[in-house]
């Protein structure tokens, strides 16, 4: 599993790579079994020898092998889960992790995909901490027994909830997002049935059906596409022998109305600025302030605890050394 990715802090990419906006500079990929995320430059410097075996510019080491891994559309956010079924999502444009958690026992990881970001904060946050600290991301998790789980990660927040019917017969097997239409997720079930949901109220919006006698061909593994503007889904549907491709045009459905609105009370979009090294080093630095006071403020209390954990165990210690020292005096002539 392999994506692209554009410039950001935990890619150091040095002063004589010249990073042009919207393009990316590297590539990472995982194998099967793989416990590490290897990242390679798009770009070096112009060798002597060519080697026949590149190695990778940086490596991330897991404890437990990577499934799967997925990166949103602005390349801010990147995310990877362990067969151990531990899920890290990284903020990209800070470098370090925004949340770490672990799925129940007997949930197994079949595919995980961000929900579409607002493009107002991924612009912004390459050169506005205030925004990251407030930009929430959502990790969709679909296991093998067709449960779906959403995670909100956040810097000051963080949750875990399951989204969907949990009756057999609408088991989930696949998932899609829709760039046009956020907080929502189309969903395929065993039945063959599609439906778009909403994932804030978990209420059904839209269900979409073929004509008669048609049905979706392998519902336990749908054929689909969804278009990069979120305005078309392309669906794969089976009669007899014939297999037909159908259009669903989300413009002419009503509720998009309703989401255009959505979109009009965000606030408008920056224009995406890569940054020179020395701007991003003096915003790195920036943040690891903000973070170190907010560490700063915490340690007295984790001073306290330590202390108190140091006197249990001392005690403890102290009250087997008696017993110990009673035992021997007791068994001694």
């Amino acid at each position: 599993m392999f994506h692209f990715h554009l410039p950001g802090r935990t890619l150091p990419v040095g002063t004589e790579f010249r990073a042009e906006p919207g393009m990316p500079i590297a590539l990472s990929v995982h194998w099967s079994r793989s416990h590490n995320l290897c990242f390679y430059f798009l770009s070096r410097p112009a060798k002597e020898k060519i080697d026949s075996d590149p190695k990778p510019d940086m490596v991330w080491p897991c404890a437990s092998p990577l499934t799967y891994s997925a990166v949103t559309h602005c390349s801010c956010y990147l995310a990877f889960a362990c067969e151990d079924g531990t899920i890290t999502v990284w903020e990209k444009s800070i470098g370090f992790p925004l949340s770490v958690t672990v799925l129940p026992d007997g949930y197994v990881i079949r595919s995980i995909q961000f929900m579409p970001c607002l493009p107002s904060l991924c612009e912004k946050a390459p050169g506005s901490s205030e925004v990251l600290a407030s930009t929430k991301v959502k990790l969709l998790v679909l296991c093998t027994d067709g449960s779906l789980h959403m995670i909100t990660s956040g810097a000051k927040e963080f949750d875990t909830k399951q989204l969907g019917p949990e009756t057999p017969n609408q088991t989930i097997t696949a998932i899609a997002t829709i760039s046009s239409l956020p907080d929502t997720v189309l969903l395929f079930f065993w039945d063959g049935t599609v439906i778009l949901m909403d994932t804030t109220t978990e209420d059904y919006i839209s269900q979409f059906i073929m004509p008669p006698s048609y049905k979706v061909a392998t519902s336990w593994q749908p054929v689909f596409s969804v278009d990069t503007q979120g305005q078309y889904l392309l669906l794969q549907g089976v009669k007899q022998q014939t297999e037909t491709i159908f259009i669903f045009d989300f413009t002419t459905y009503p509720f998009m109305e309703a989401f255009a609105l959505k979109a009009e009370d965000q606030p408008e979009s920056l224009a995406v600025a890569v940054l020179p090294w020395d701007k991003r080093c003096n915003i790195f630095l920036k943040d690891s302030l903000q973070r170190l006071s907010t560490i700063s403020q915490q340690m007295p209390e984790c001073w306290s605890l330590l202390k108190n954990c140091a006197k249990s165990l001392a005690k403890g210690e102290s009250q087997e050394v008696v017993e110990e020292e009673e035992s021997r005096d007791a068994e001694e002539p």
